[in-house]
């Protein structure tokens, strides 16, 4: 008869022991606390606070762990871009850069001052003096109409050159911010390369 007392203690407190796990484990603790000890009830609240802590510690362990490894990366990559020879190569890189720009820069003042020539004497042929001149050796039953067609067909011409001019301003406006941006770059990898000949 002992022998039943004791397995029937035993069985039910392995019975109670499975329902305290699966019940821990679906985070429904509160639901047997009722029938647990205060000592009992107070273990179990600290097993599944440092749980909860665990859980939280190691999640920012990963982060700060990916965050390090992704710092070292990039004072590794700023560390290579700083040695001497990638310096002088992007150095160089830049110098000619500049080169071009100022070669391009100088095509369009260029072509800028060859079509402002060009405009100024058109300007000059649209005086209504001078469009009689032109057609004063051409003879016309109707010379209204024909002043009237070189009159139009120098403001035709006129208005294309202001066009070009205008897009040519667009250009140089852009090359000239190239050209400075190219020229602070230049500056700055002088400077980095002194700096790494001293070191």
């Amino acid at each position: 008869m002992r022998y039943f007392t004791i397995f029937g203690k035993l069985l039910a407190s392995t019975v109670l022991s499975f329902m305290l796990t699966i019940s821990v484990a679906n985070g429904q603790v509160e639901d047997h606390q009722g029938s647990l000890t205060p000592n009992q009830q107070t273990a179990i609240g600290v097993s599944l606070q440092d749980r909860s802590e665990d859980k939280f510690l190691n999640k920012d362990e990963r982060k700060l762990s990916a965050e390090v490894e992704r710092l070292k990366k990039k004072v590794t990559e700023l560390q290579a871009e700083r040695t001497p020879e990638l310096i002088h190569e992007r150095l160089t890189k830049e110098e000619l850069r500049a080169e071009s720009l100022q070669t391009r820069l100088l095509e369009v003042t260029e072509k800028q001052a060859g079509l402002q020539d060009r405009l100024t004497v058109i300007e000059q042929q649209l005086v209504p003096e001078n469009i009689e001149r032109m057609l004063a050796g051409v003879g016309t039953s109707r010379p209204e109409d024909a002043r009237q067609a070189v009159h139009q067909r120098l403001t035709t011409q006129k208005q294309g050159i202001q066009s070009q001019l205008e897009l040519l301003e667009q250009e140089q406006k852009r090359l000239e911010a190239s050209l400075e941006t190219t020229d602070a770059a230049i500056e700055r990898l002088r400077l980095q390369l002194r700096e790494a000949a001293v070191l």
